[in-house]
């Protein structure tokens, strides 16, 4: 007798936790007068830190924007940013607590490793994640994943096209960074540049945070490539640095990565003449909205915005739009974002594809004395 009482109380037990589950999901969400929740878990130190810092201000100017428009009542919109430090880890940890005891509805992130880490988190709570990344497939970790940022794998192949219908680079090698995404943009590129008549000639890698890429860069030039595909983050600027140092004169060619202005500050004259492909966004557009955006965001923070700061400024007035349409939870907000077409955002018009994802197609620029500029092919 005393085995099935233990039994039934087991039992009993375990369906109250399943209801409690099941209720505290369904009381999920805020009520028409409340600010929904959000944290944006951004790489605020590290090696990634200065694009967290733009993608931070982007998204406080916009938060800035909607107070002005409420005329002192609240905004719809509250948002805690936290630091991941640049580690993948520390980012689960916090999506972890923000999931179960602050019950945030949207989570922002920036780096491709972090929304990796986190994508399965957000996933089991039924947290709406709208990250930055360019990595390939970033979208399809799950149904409550959203990217408004372009495709890395869609820019390598359009890189790989120009360089043999454009440029009449034939012999090209990569210096990367050895992470998982851009090994796979390494492969993309190699492939498409092998299909458009191209030569891959050598694939060298280094390390997030490095500063030192001038080993790699060696071997490299006893290649002797047209050009070099760098793939990384401010770490691309040592490697031009580093190239014109040891007296190596190859085209180098980029990712939107290298539209940071931290970029020009360390290579100097040696980034002069690369080429990237970038988002949509042009700071150089004509359009009001823009030129508004641009003397908005260099009146607050002094320097002159990139892609981050577009994107994230833009992510912050969707989802506002979606609120105000009376979204108040994660399936509400999630099937919001998906009713979304043509979006006039600063970086560009933005329509949510079935799995989360924008196709935002590749444009060209290039450095020239010190600044960036359009680069017609």
């Amino acid at each position: 007798m005393k085995k099935v009482a233990i039994a039934l109380l087991l039992m009993v037990l375990l369906w109250m936790l399943v209801v409690g589950v099941i209720n505290s999901h369904k009381s999920r969400g805020a009520s028409s007068n409340e600010s929904v929740k959000a944290v944006a878990i951004l790489p605020l130190t590290g090696p990634a830190a200065q694009y967290g810092r733009y993608t931070q201000q982007g998204m406080l100017l916009a938060l800035k924007e909607l107070e002005a428009e409420a005329a002192g009542k609240p905004i719809s919109l509250s948002v805690i940013f936290e630091d991941s430090k640049s580690e993948p880890k520390e980012a689960v940890t916090i999506v972890k607590k923000f999931t179960s005891i602050n019950h945030v509805e949207v989570v922002f992130v920036l780096t491709t490793a972090e929304t990796t880490a986190i994508a399965p988190v957000c996933e089991q709570t039924h947290t709406v994640m709208i990250t930055a990344t360019v990595a390939p497939g970033a979208a399809d970790l799950g149904e409550y994943v959203f990217r408004n940022a372009g495709n890395l794998a869609k820019d390598a192949e359009a890189m790989a096209d120009m360089c043999i219908n454009s440029l009449g680079l034939k012999r090209v090698a990569v210096l990367a960074l050895n992470m998982p995404a851009l090994r796979e943009i390494e492969a993309v590129f190699r492939k498409r540049l092998e299909m458009s008549g191209g030569q891959p000639i050598a694939a060298e890698w280094g390390n997030k945070g490095d500063t030192d890429f001038r080993a790699q860069l060696s071997k490299l030039r006893e290649q002797s490539p047209d050009a070099i595909y760098l793939l990384g983050y401010v770490e691309v600027a040592y490697i031009m640095k580093q190239a014109r140092e040891l007296g190596f004169k190859v085209q180098f060619l980029g990712d939107p990565s290298m539209e940071s202005p931290k970029v020009i500050e360390i290579a100097g004259a040696a980034a002069d003449g690369a080429i990237f492909t970038r988002a949509a966004f042009d700071a150089n557009a004509s359009e009001a909205s823009i030129s508004a955006f641009n003397s908005a965001y260099k009146n607050a923070y002094g320097e002159a915005p990139e892609v981050c700061a577009a994107q994230a400024y833009d992510n912050i007035h969707l989802l506002n739009m979606v609120l105000q349409r009376g979204g108040r939870n994660a399936d509400d907000i999630r099937n919001g974002l998906l009713a979304i077409r043509d979006f006039p955002g600063i970086s560009g018009r933005t329509t949510f594809l079935k799995n989360g994802d924008v196709n935002k197609p590749a444009s060209f620029r290039t450095i020239r004395d010190g600044s960036f500029t359009d680069f017609l092919p």
